[in-house]
């Protein structure tokens, strides 16, 4: 294992496809000329090896593109529900291996992600018996942290059409479940702020970051912190 990262324990889960319902192919978007999906590959493989990084998208009829364009990362894919993310991550963490004990969820469009807090993170939690950890609130500058097996066994009560979308919003919700919460300052970033890629606002912002040649490094931690002096965010 290269030093520095993370072991064969946790594996990092990039949800993605191309039919967004908001602002659809936004994966395929360029920022500093890089595609959207392979900026967050780059993102995780700041943390781990390709072979612990999987992308879960949807259909392969819709969605067989993405592998066209993410092959030369070394990263797997794979194809599942196209609509249900709940269902497609329990059909992926079903099959994986058992030596997985932990696995980040990462949703594509949060292009700003920061590999030292996933990675600060992972620590944390393999030092503890949690079984769920996220930074408040559902940061965009950041992952979530499962647990494989309770993940596996937790069945809510009712599958609503939230869960179906966001997988996690029980989890968070339920307080018999052993939780670590990060507060909205974590590691010095003000985890409040909503910089994704969701719909063509979030784009034009995204671009005018680009302009100011703020974010290029996958390490940006200083550079957030310098948004607010130039955008009203």
């Amino acid at each position: 294992m290269v030093a520095g990262l993370l072991g064969d324990e946790i594996i990092f889960c990039i949800q993605a496809r191309v039919k967004s319902n908001r602002l659809p192919a936004k994966i395929f978007f360029d920022f500093y000329g890089e595609k959207i999906i392979n900026r967050i590959i780059s993102i995780c493989l700041k943390c781990t090896n390709s072979s612990n990084i999987f992308i879960l998208t949807g259909s392969k009829e819709n969605n067989s593109i993405i592998e066209n364009e993410t092959s030369l990362s070394g990263v797997k894919v794979f194809y599942g529900s196209e609509n249900d993310l709940y269902s497609r991550y329990k059909d992926f963490i079903s099959n994986i291996s058992p030596n997985c004990k932990y696995f980040f969820r990462i949703t594509s469009d949060n292009y700003l992600i920061q590999p030292e807090i996933l990675k600060a993170m992972a620590n944390d939690l393999i030092k503890s018996n949690v079984l769920y950890s996220y930074v408040k609130p559902l940061s965009h500058f950041s992952g979530e942290l499962i647990s494989r097996d309770f993940f596996l066994k937790y069945n809510p009560d009712k599958i609503t059409p939230s869960i179906q979308e966001h997988v996690t919003t029980d989890i968070r919700n339920d307080k018999n479940i052993k939780i670590k919460s990060y507060d909205s300052n974590f590691m010095d970033i003000n985890h409040n702020l909503n910089l994704t890629l969701d719909d063509i606002n979030d784009f034009i912002f995204m671009k005018k970051i680009e302009k100011l040649n703020l974010c290029k490094n996958l390490d940006c931690l200083g550079d957030i912190k310098e948004l607010k002096k130039h955008f009203e965010i």
